[in-house]
């Protein structure tokens, strides 16, 4: 009885706190008016009457809310399937590859104009395209279940949207994407600006690492030491799926370079160096831990000094 009877005020208790929370929840709210003239804007108020949160207000007008379209179309055929490709510098390896290459193509467009993507799979199994960053329609996303209906083996699916934002974006797939883009499917898709800032040249590098066992990709994804060990390593890095990429500069040339990291886990760290003297002289060095457990995209440009004729960038896997 003793023990019963102490149990009486946590249940009073409790019932009293339900019973106001409840009371506060029901409590109707005014609605909601517009500012007086010369009263302080408190941001945007959208259909439907309420007020923007403060998290929200917090990036109004961060991004534009639409591109000018130009009229300009692009149309642009891709197409996921299996392919015997000589990467790894030469070797060749089995991967899924979009257009037969690996990385997929890079898509080139400008801010404002119209993509429009005819999309079909030759894989045996389903899949999607995500457009990695892009603001665009939901029903353009690629997340299958959600935004669409997956593709089936031979199907097709076209995703049409207008860029809003210049940048370094990347596309791949939204299903079982552990495994699908470890195989190879993954592109950029670069959206340039109508005026862009003055340089030589527009390099696009797509860094993976690749997990390579016996020459073929290793078939065993979503193992349990790889998800009790911050995803799947590689033993292999590559920069457009060459192991040793080069790039030959003129001096004082400007360099527009685009970074992709497609690989999910590992960390690397990036630095230009120039070849012409004894010594490697880092010419552009970033710790660049390009999202240390997942992938992203960047850009950035470097002018080369003079005397140099050739640079390097190397990826190093913190582990292999």
């Amino acid at each position: 009885m003793a023990t019963t009877s102490r149990r009486y005020p946590l249940i009073i208790g409790a019932t009293l706190a339900a019973g106001i929370a409840a009371a506060l929840l029901l409590q109707p709210r005014p609605p909601w008016r517009a500012p007086e003239r010369g009263a302080a804007s408190v941001g945007t108020v959208p259909a439907g009457g309420k007020p923007l949160s403060a998290q929200v207000r917090e990036f109004e007008g961060s991004y534009p809310e639409a591109a000018e379209p130009t009229g300009v179309v692009r149309d642009v055929a891709l197409e996921a399937a299996p392919v015997t490709l000589p990467l790894l510098d030469g070797q060749p390896l089995d991967v899924w590859a979009y257009n037969g290459q690996v990385p997929g193509p890079t898509i080139r467009v400008k801010r404002g104009e119209r993509v429009r993507v005819t999309f079909t799979n030759r894989l045996a199994r389903p899949t999607t395209v995500h457009w990695h960053g892009v603001r665009l329609p939901n029903g353009m996303d690629g997340v299958p279940g959600v935004t669409q209906p997956a593709v089936p083996p031979g199907g097709t699916f076209v995703y049409e949207f207008v860029p809003k934002d210049a940048g370094t974006f990347w596309f791949h797939p939204h299903l079982r994407s552990s495994e699908q883009v470890e195989r190879g499917l993954y592109g950029a898709l670069v959206v340039e600006d109508p005026a862009p800032p003055a340089y030589s040249r527009d390099v696009v590098w797509v860094l993976d690492d690749w997990r390579i066992r016996e020459g073929a990709i290793d078939p065993q994804f979503n193992t349990p030491h790889d998800l009790m060990h911050d995803g799947r390593w590689g033993n292999v890095i590559t920069v457009n799926r060459n192991i040793d990429e080069r790039l030959a500069v003129r001096p004082g040339e400007r360099i527009r370079l685009r970074l992709l990291k497609s690989g999910r886990s590992t960390a690397q760290r990036l630095a230009m160096l120039t070849t012409r003297r004894r010594r490697p002289r880092t010419v552009m060095g970033t710790s660049c831990r390009c999202c240390r457990a997942g992938t992203g995209a960047s850009s950035g440009s470097s002018t080369t000094p003079a005397g140099s004729t050739r640079s390097t960038f190397t990826g190093c896997s913190s582990r292999s």
